[in-house]
Formats: C-alpha cells, structure tokens, sequence
C-alpha cells in the first residue's frame, strides 16, 4: 500500500538480496531495486550523460536488474550515479520551467509556491540535514553540483565528498526522482553509511514520498526498530533454501508490532549505545518533525501524551543497567512551575519554556525568518512583513475574550495538579472525610496575562498560552500568504534546516538535555 513500509530483518547471508532480486523479478514492473553493492564514485560533479544515453542505459539497467547475477553484480555501477545526478537535473530544469510558465500565466508568487511544492533540491537537502548531514547540495552556473559543508561553510564538488555523504545524495536521489506510485526494494540501506545517520535517512526519504510502498531489507536493528514505527509490517529473515544457486524459499515471520525485536537478536547484531528523545504526539506531528531538525544525532520517538513520555524515560533511566539506551524526553511547558520543572529535568525531560511546541513554530525568530524568505519570493521589506506578523499575533493573543479563555484552562490544569500534588502519600486509618481546600489560580493567572497584553509582551504570552488554541495560526499563516497553518509550519522546518541560528534559537527555548 502506499505509504506503508514492509521491514524485513535479517543477519548477514540470511539471503535478503535474493529476497530483493525475487520481489524485484515478481512485480510486474512496478518495483525499483536499489542495490547495497553500488559503486560510490562520481566521475564528475555533474551528470555525464546526454538525454539519448540517459534512455539507453536505463533500459539496459531494467535488462541487467532481471538477470539472477545482479544480486552480487551490478553491470551498471560506472552509470548509475551519472544517471541520479541527470534525473535530479532534468526534475530541476522542468521545476523551473513550470514555475516560468505559471508565472507568465499571471499567477501569484502564492499559487506558484503551492502548485509547484518545495523544489527536489531543497527536498533533497532536508532529508540530508534529518539524516544529520552537515552538507548541503546546490546547483551551479555550470550545471553542475557543489556541496557546502555546514560547519566549515566550504563549498566544492559533490565528487569530492566522503563515501558517506554521497551514499546518502545517491540513494535520496534516486528515490525523490524517481516517477509517482513505485514500490522501493532497497538492499541494506546501511552498509555504506554509519548507524548513526541510516536510520535517519531512510526514515526521512520515506517521509518524502507518502505515494510510495517501500521494502527495506536489512540487518540493522536500530534501522529497523525505527521503520516499524511506521505504517506497514515487520519480518524476520531467518535464513533462505537453495537449490543449487538458486533460492527456492525464505523463512520469514511476522514481528508482532507492539512486541520489542528480541534482545538476543539485538545482541548478536548490534553493539553500542543508542540515544533516543522522546517527545510527545505521534509519528507524524509536529513535535517530531522539528525535533528531528534541531536534534539530528538523536533519534526522536513520539510517545503519545506527557505522562507515556515520563514513563519512558525514567523507565530506561531506572534500568540503565540491562540496556544500551540513553534516553532523554521533551514535554510541552503547559504552565509548569519551576518546581515542577526541576523535578523533570532530574528524571531527564526537558519541559518546555513555550507551552507547547506548536509555539515554538510562532516565535519571534521564526516569523522573521520566514518573512524574509517571503520579502525575497516576492518583493518588499522583510522588517515590514515581520512586523505585521507579530502585530497580528500580539492582537490575537492579547484580545480579552482570548485572554479569559485561555486562563480558564490554564487555571483548571494548574488546578489538577495542585489536587494531585494535595492527594496524602499514605494513610494512618483514618475514616474521616479529608478536605482539601485550594484557592483558586484564576485571579493571579488572568492578572498575569492582562498586564503581559498591557505591554505588548509577545515573549510572555507566547511561553503561557497555547497557540493552537487561538486564531494565531491561521491568521497568521494567511497574512505571510499561505493557504494553511501547516504550509507556514512547514516554511518554518525549511528554514531551520537551512538557517542554523533559527535551529539554535529554537534549540535555546527548548533548553538543554540533561545529562545522564
């Protein structure tokens, strides 16, 4: 099914290739195999094909594929990076094209950016910078590709990066390039990049195309624990029948998915430590998404509500012992105290300084990074764009029907928490009702809010109320001219992976992971 992923789970000489080559062979076309044996070498940094070449080799490739020897073979590897990088070109040139055609059709800079979508190379880059690649690809005026390292801002030709960094470009190449509504058999993914980014990679190219069926054949357990978050299914590969040369049959089972993979098969395959974040929400919301941008050598785990991420992390703190995780946890603030927040930090969670994460994507430096990107899409000053985004955000949250609203419900949580707080700790058989009186929060928090509206503290207000609850959103996105909250939200993770002051200005109000 699109969007799903089938995991298959293997030692080394479990016959997963031959795996890959059977499928491959039995999908009536529709199938791309992505070998684990490609050459990694880039003859120049850019494609060195003509069109008429590009045809030809691509159909002796589909020829090559079919041949039982392209499980250990590849008659193709001198031509295979030439053609990713002619197919990345070629998506970029009708990109561009379209995007002329559309503005000469009188369309606004509005309509061209959400017909066209994020351009491929941009796409490509965000799937690199989550893979936690400090490089990004740009196109040249000789239509060639040069990368830009992102700590020493150096830039020079793809063909010279680390046998790494050009596993990932070719295979997140291949795959965003690649025609609408294929299944993807891609043959141990990791064996040409280090575990630390793999499963990033994998799990970002995957992201990109919802359109897709993928098979992920593998034996890293990281990887694979990572990909059984998503829609699909989970198998084992415990090994392969031959006859002769030839496979004739593979024991597979089904991996129950709320089991754990087990802990012997994790043993025998893996070694090290493994660090983790757990967050809130599910597998596609917004905490995970920015996460995985401002901590790229984390692997970010959503785990439902506050009290599921609390759980999992002082479990994992509380059995250090048994395990190789080390594990951290990020909370939305709602309206914890610093007492509260102490308490976290020494069980190894983070609450926010926001309320909640959707704010983060509303702070200050974020709404001025997208207005300069808007300023330079079309036209004007960015200081103005931005200054009538915060005004309008300051409008809505200071607006006292707002205001009254949203004190209510932070009054109610802080409440709650008075009353959990209040509840005995034991009892000495006593058969007496127990009162407890709390005064109500109301009053000090409303206060609070009317004096932080009063002078226009938009830092404040932004850190106590939850924006998601309020028309912040949506007027806002509207104003920087997108159709949707999630359009603006989604310009926002463009620019922090672009931007690595906005990645560090939102890391700050996130806070610091605590140590282990």
């Amino acid at each position: 099914m699109p969007g799903e992923i089938t995991t298959i789970v293997g030692a080394n000489g479990a016959g997963k290739s031959a795996l890959g080559y059977w499928l491959d062979a039995h999908s009536s076309g529709v199938a791309k195999r992505l070998v684990a044996h490609r050459r990694l070498w880039f003859p120049n940094a850019g494609p060195d094909l003509s069109p008429a070449q590009r045809e030809r080799t691509g159909s002796n490739i589909q020829t090559w594929n079919r041949q039982e020897e392209s499980r250990f073979l590849d008659h193709a590897d001198a031509q295979r990076a030439g053609i990713v990088l002619f197919d990345l070109l070629a998506k970029l040139n009708a990109e561009n094209a379209r995007m002329v055609a559309i503005f000469r059709e009188g369309a606004t800079p509005a309509r061209v950016e959400s017909e066209i979508g994020l351009p491929i190379l941009d796409r490509l880059n965000v799937i690199l910078q989550r893979a936690g690649l400090a490089v990004t690809l740009l196109l040249t005026d000789k239509q060639t590709f040069d990368t830009v390292n992102a700590r020493s801002r150096v830039a020079y030709p793809i063909n010279r990066m680390s046998d790494g960094e050009k596993s990932a470009v070719l295979l997140a190449g291949e795959i965003i390039s690649s025609p609408p509504a294929r299944v993807f058999i891609i043959d141990e993914p990791e064996r040409h990049l280090h575990r630390s980014i793999s499963a990033g990679l994998v799990d970002a190219v995957i992201a990109d195309r919802p359109d897709c069926h993928f098979v992920v054949l593998t034996h890293d357990l990281d990887l694979a624990s990572t990909l059984s978050r998503r829609p699909g299914q989970t198998l084992t590969l415990a090994g392969c029948d031959w006859t002769g040369e030839a496979p004739t049959g593979w024991d597979l089972k089904e991996v129950d998915p709320d089991s754990n993979l087990p802990e012997s098969a994790r043993r025998a395959i893996l070694g090290g430590r493994r660090e983790l974040l757990f967050a809130e929400g599910e597998a596609h919301s917004l905490d995970k998404s920015l996460y995985e941008l401002l901590f790229p050598a984390l692997s970010v785990f959503p785990a439902g509500g506050a009290d599921q991420v609390i759980k999992a992390v002082t479990g994992l703190r509380s059995s250090a012992d048994h395990h190789w995780v080390n594990a951290y946890g990020v909370v939305d603030g709602d309206g914890r105290d610093e007492a509260e927040r102490a308490s976290l930090l020494r069980r190894g969670i983070v609450s926010l300084r926001v309320s909640e994460v959707e704010n983060l994507y509303y702070s200050d430096d974020a709404l001025r990074s997208v207005a300069m990107a808007r300023a330079e899409l079309v036209g004007g000053s960015a200081d103005t764009l931005y200054e009538r985004a915060r005004a309008l955000a300051l409008d809505v949250l200071a607006d006292n029907a707002t205001l009254d609203r949203l004190a209510g419900g932070l009054a109610l949580a802080a409440l709650r928490r008075t009353m959990v707080d209040s509840i005995p700790s034991k009892f000495g058989g006593q058969q007496d009702p127990i009162e407890v009186q709390i005064p109500s929060p109301y009053p000090e928090i409303r206060g609070k809010l009317e004096n932080m509206a009063v002078e226009r503290d938009y830092p404040g207000l932004l850190a106590l109320l939850p924006v998601r609850d309020t028309a912040l959103p949506s007027r806002v996105s509207t104003m920087l001219g997108f159709q949707r909250p999630a359009d603006y939200e989604a310009a926002v993770r463009v620019r922090v992976a672009r931007e690595r002051e906005l990645a560090e200005s939102l890391r700050n109000a996130i806070g610091a992971l605590p140590p282990l």
